[in-house]
C-alpha cells in the first residue's frame, strides 16, 4: 500500500485518486491509447493549483491476507497522519470499483477524525470503467 503526491497543492483543494480491484494506480486510470486522467489533470493550466494524490493498494489474487479493513485503516494513516492531505479545506474523491467502497468505508469510520480536522467541503465520485473510457477517448 502507498500513498504518492503527484503534485502538492498551492491552493484549497486536492483531488485523491483511489483504483479499483485487480488494478493499480496507473493502469486503472490510463486508456488504451494511452491517455492518463492524472496528466490530464495535472498539465492543465486551469488546475495547476490542486493538490494530486494518488493511492495505491495490491488487489490481485496472491497479494495476501489483509481485509478491506486493513485498507482503510492504511488509508486512514496516509491521508491524516503519514502525508497529511486532508490539511486541505476541499478533498475531492475520484474512485473506480472497489475504490469506492473503501473510500466510503473510510469515510463513515473515520467521521470523528474527519471532523477533528474539520473538513468541511466533500466531493465523492464513484467512476464507472466505460465513462471512463469515454472521457478518454476525448482527450
Amino acid at each position: 500500500m502507498q500513498g504518492t503526491w503527484i503534485r502538492k497543492p498551492t491552493g484549497d483543494c486536492t483531488v485523491i485518486f483511489v483504483h479499483g480491484f485487480n488494478s493499480n494506480g496507473e493502469d486503472c486510470w490510463k486508456h488504451e491509447n494511452g491517455t492518463y486522467w492524472i496528466d490530464l489533470l495535472k498539465d492543465d493550466q486551469e488546475f495547476e493549483s490542486l493538490g494530486i494524490y494518488l493511492y495505491t493498494y495490491q488487489t490481485n489474487l496472491l497479494s495476501g491476507a489483509y481485509s478491506l479493513s486493513d485498507v482503510v485503516d492504511d488509508l486512514k494513516e496516509r491521508l491524516i497522519n503519514f502525508d497529511n492531505v486532508i490539511n486541505n479545506h476541499k478533498i475531492v474523491f475520484v474512485c473506480h470499483s472497489m475504490g469506492g467502497i473503501i473510500v466510503r468505508k473510510f469515510l463513515v469510520e473515520r467521521i470523528n477524525d474527519l471532523l477533528d480536522k474539520k473538513r468541511r467541503n466533500w466531493a465523492f465520485s464513484s467512476c464507472i470503467s466505460f465513462i471512463r473510457l469515454e472521457l478518454c477517448k476525448l482527450a
